[in-house]
């Protein structure tokens, strides 16, 4: 319990106006009853009372007394200091000291942004951009991007860039990336890598693609790491080197990239550049699952299905690549499924769905779903009438036929 000493004298002699002394050097009750005396003081300068309530949350949070760092920091909130606003939004938003509550910490961080504390700002933007706590508004996201972008965060420029990027308006997401490009910006650096990887807005070049990756890489940029380690696994744009491409994607994966532990996984489990082992694939594999990775549920499901380091189970590896296919985030497990269902394997054979997830993974670049697509098992199945292939075949395979 908070004890004020009301009647003690030196209580008696603190005033927020008349202080020499270092508010840190107070103890915490002392700091308590300073603020009670000065709170409602009509001549006392706000400024001073924020301070003395910044330092009273600061001394509850080194004493990792979580509830009333966060009462402090809810009083200086509400005197309207944007600083606090921002923390409250952020305490709330992650259930820090205070029950989560995503709309309090939308409310709090909109008022701190429209303070101009910049790191509101941009956390505002990705509520809307995300749809947290409000519904999703990609131009009320730019908004709050491009204020923060105006106000110096370069973080806020590539975020600007990304709006317009997953909108599929490359011409302004170049624009933005380019901004962040000039400024040293290696999250920018890795969009203009994959624009050039994959033609968007850019002349496709691999070459290209692998100087943006490498420059991102150099800082340090997770994405920019896993991006040359697959340029070296693959050998897109750069001569094909395992033992380069194993490097990155350690480092990668040190870092906590997900897709680099799959594709380590997927490097044992071949012998590319290590000795084939089918144990320390798994391990790997395990750890990116546990991560959401929706590539290593599928890579599992290869496993489960050839038994390679765990017993064969085509009823298992059938529902991982169902899990992974239906995510709509792993674009190799629809020939994986598609090839469940041709066969029969684990599921009721059914060519009609084998067709169309080899047309879905086509659609998204699987070099394996276009394969098979090139096959005789084309011809046969455009003698089939379905009123579903007479949709899909004119839709999906021509949007298909600009990929290859």
């Amino acid at each position: 319990m908070e004890q004020h000493h009301d009647d003690d004298p030196m209580s008696e002699a603190l005033s927020l106006n008349a202080m020499e002394t270092d508010l840190n050097e107070l103890n915490l009750e002392d700091l308590i009853t300073l603020f009670e005396k000065s709170e409602n003081d009509p001549n006392l300068q706000p400024e001073l009372v924020i301070e003395l309530i910044a330092v009273i949350g600061d001394r509850y949070e080194s004493e990792n007394n979580k509830q009333k760092e966060f009462e402090w920091r809810l009083k200086g909130a509400e005197k309207g200091c944007p600083e606090f606003q921002s923390i409250v939004g952020r305490m709330y938003d992650d259930g820090n000291g205070v029950e989560e509550n995503v709309e309090k910490a939308f409310y709090w961080l909109k008022k701190a942004a429209e303070g101009e504390e910049l790191d509101s700002q941009i956390l505002l933007g990705w509520f809307y951009e995300s749809g947290r706590g409000v519904e999703e508004n990609q131009e009320m996201a730019l908004y709050w991007y491009k204020k923060a972008a105006d106000n110096g965060s370069v973080d806020a420029i590539y975020r600007c860039g990304n709006v317009y990027y997953m909108g599929d308006d490359y011409s302004n997401a170049l624009s933005w990336f380019w901004k962040g490009n000039a400024l040293g910006d290696a999250q920018s650096m890795e969009k203009i890598g994959l624009m050039y990887r994959h033609g968007f807005g850019l002349k496709r070049d691999l070459k290209k693609a692998f100087e943006y990756f490498e420059n991102s890489a150099d800082l340090g940029c997770i994405d920019g790491i896993f991006r040359v380690g697959y340029a070296f696994h693959s050998g897109e744009g750069v001569k094909l080197d395992y033992s380069e491409a194993m490097e990155y994607y350690l480092d990668a994966a040190e870092m906590g990239d997900a897709l680099a532990k799959n594709n380590i996984a997927d490097m044992y489990l071949k012998g590319q550049g290590v000795q084939q082992n089918f144990q320390t694939a798994l391990k790997w594999i395990k750890e990116a699952m546990e991560q959401g990775n929706f590539d290593s549920i599928a890579t599992y499901g290869e496993m489960l299905c050839n038994g390679n380091g765990v017993e064969q189970d085509y009823n298992k590896a059938f529902d991982h690549f169902k899990r992974s296919s239906d995510s709509g985030y792993c674009e190799f497990a629809h020939f994986l499924l598609g090839r469940m269902y041709e066969n029969g394997w684990g599921c009721e054979k059914d060519i009609n769905k084998a067709y169309v997830l080899y047309l879905r993974g086509a659609k998204e670049g699987d070099a394996d779903a276009i394969t098979r697509l090139e096959t005789p098992f084309k011809k046969a199945l455009f003698t089939k009438s379905s009123p579903l292939f007479d949709t899909v075949i004119l839709t999906v395979d021509e949007d298909r036929s600009k990929i290859i």
